[in-house]
C-alpha cells in the first residue's frame, strides 16, 4: 500500500484629560489600534483616522479623539485581551445571496463575531442554525436602504418579519472607507454595535421570545452594493468539523474556507482502511489548481505524483488515526502523522499556488469518518 501527493494539471475608576483635571470614568477597553509614539499623548495635531487610535501613558493606556481637527489625549481605557479568534476574508458580490460558506461558530452560550466590511449600503449578516440552512435565520442588517437605516430581524421559510429598526445614518459609507462592527447571538437576544470589542459601542439588541440556534455564520451584499469582508469568529483559535465519506471516489463538496494567514494548517483523525484523500482548493466548487493528499492509496493516474511507501499507514479501518497537513502561500504543501504540526513529517511539496478551500474524500473499497480542526 502507498501513499502519494498528487497535482492535477488542471489542476475599579480609571481618569480621562479634560485640559489639566483628570475627571473618573468607568473603564472601557481601547478602541482601535495603538499608535507607537515616544510621548505620552496622541500628538496634538491632524492625524487620520484619531478616534480608532490609542496611546500608551504612565498608568497605561488612553485614548485618542478628534477635536476641532486635533488628535488629543481622551480617557484612559483598557488594552483588550487578545482574543481567541479564526479569522476569514471573503467578497460579497451584488446579487442580494448569502455565500453559502456558513463558517461555523465556536462552542459556548454565546456566539461571537467581529468584522470589518467595506460596503456602500446593505451589509447583511446571519446567524443560521445549520450548516446547509438557508430560510430560518437571525438577519442584521447594517446600512440598509442606502445606508439610511439598520436592524434587526427573524426570518422563517425565507419570510422574513419582526423587523426591528434603528433609523441611524453613516454606518457604511464610501467603498473605500472600511467599517469595523462585531455581532452575538445568545438564546435568542441578538446585538451589533461599532467597533471589534464585543459589547462596547452597542447600536441594537433584540430578544426573541422563541429562541432559534445560531451555530453558523454566513454574509452578503446586493441593492447596488459589493463587500469586501475580513470578519473572525470569536471564542476558539480552531474551527473543527465531522463528516462521513462513502465510497464514491468523490469529495464532499463542502470545500470548506480555510482561516487567513500565510500558512493554512489542519488536524485531523480519520477511520478509513485506505484512501483517505485530502484535498486543497485555489476555488470553491473547482478541481482545477488543487492538491491532493492521498494517504494509504495507490494506483492514481494524476501527473505529478509525488510517491511515498507507507505500507499500512491506515490500518483495518477500525482504527481511528491522526494526520496533520499544511499548505502555505508560496505553495509549500506538507503533512505527517500525529495532531501536532511538523510532528512526524511524512512529505513535502512545492507547488505553484495558494490553498483556499479543504475537503476529503474516500473510495476504492473504502469509506471514512473524519474529524479535522482547522487551526488559526
Amino acid at each position: 500500500m502507498s501513499t502519494l501527493l498528487r497535482v492535477p494539471l488542471l489542476s475599579v475608576a480609571m481618569w480621562f484629560f479634560t485640559g489639566s483635571a483628570l475627571k473618573t470614568a468607568e473603564l472601557d477597553y481601547c478602541i482601535g489600534e495603538e499608535m507607537d509614539v515616544d510621548i505620552e499623548a496622541c500628538g496634538g495635531g491632524v492625524i487620520p483616522g484619531c478616534n480608532t487610535k490609542y496611546v500608551k501613558i504612565a498608568s497605561g493606556y488612553a485614548q485618542c479623539k478628534e477635536t476641532d481637527g486635533n488628535c488629543v489625549t481622551d480617557k484612559i481605557c483598557q488594552k483588550a485581551p487578545t482574543p481567541k479568534e479564526v479569522c476569514y476574508a471573503a467578497k460579497t458580490p451584488d446579487n442580494q445571496k448569502y455565500t453559502g460558506d456558513h463558517w461555523k461558530l465556536a462552542p459556548g452560550a454565546q456566539k461571537q463575531v467581529a468584522f470589518k466590511v467595506k460596503a456602500k449600503n446593505d451589509a447583511h449578516l446571519s446567524f443560521f442554525g445549520g450548516k446547509k440552512e438557508q430560510g430560518n435565520r437571525y438577519e442584521i442588517v447594517i446600512g440598509g436602504g442606502g445606508d439610511k437605516f439598520s436592524w434587526i430581524r427573524r426570518c422563517t421559510s425565507n419570510r422574513c418579519h419582526n423587523k426591528h429598526e434603528l433609523k441611524k445614518t453613516g454606518f457604511n459609507g464610501k467603498l473605500s472607507e472600511e467599517r469595523e462592527f462585531w455581532a452575538t447571538c445568545e438564546n435568542g437576544k441578538v446585538q451589533w454595535g461599532t467597533g471589534l470589542v464585543v459589547g462596547q459601542s452597542m447600536q441594537q439588541e433584540w430578544v426573541d421570545s422563541d429562541p432559534m440556534e445560531c451555530e453558523y455564520v454566513d454574509i452578503r451584499t446586493g441593492w447596488g452594493s459589493t463587500g469586501d469582508w475580513n470578519f473572525c469568529v470569536r471564542g476558539s483559535k480552531k474551527s473543527c468539523h465531522e463528516v462521513s465519506t462513502k465510497d464514491n471516489k468523490k469529495y464532499t463538496g463542502t470545500h470548506w474556507m480555510l482561516p487567513r494567514g500565510p500558512e493554512k494548517k489542519v488536524v485531523m483523525k480519520v477511520k478509513a482502511k485506505n484512501d483517505a484523500h485530502v484535498g486543497f482548493f485555489t476555488k470553491k466548487k473547482s478541481n482545477q489548481n488543487m492538491y491532493e493528499i492521498v494517504i494509504g492509496g495507490w494506483g492514481n493516474q494524476c501527473k505529478n505524483e509525488v510517491v511515498t511507501k507507507t505500507k499500512e499507514i491506515n490500518g483495518d479501518g477500525f482504527e481511528e488515526k491522526e494526520f496533520w497537513a499544511t499548505c502555505a502561500d508560496d505553495g509549500m504543501l506538507r503533512w505527517g502523522k500525529g495532531n501536532q504540526i511538523g510532528e512526524e513529517l511524512m512529505q513535502e511539496f512545492k507547488g505553484k499556488h495558494s490553498c483556499d478551500y479543504f475537503d476529503v474524500m474516500t473510495g476504492w473499497g473504502s469509506s471514512g469518518t473524519w474529524e479535522f480542526c482547522m487551526l488559526a
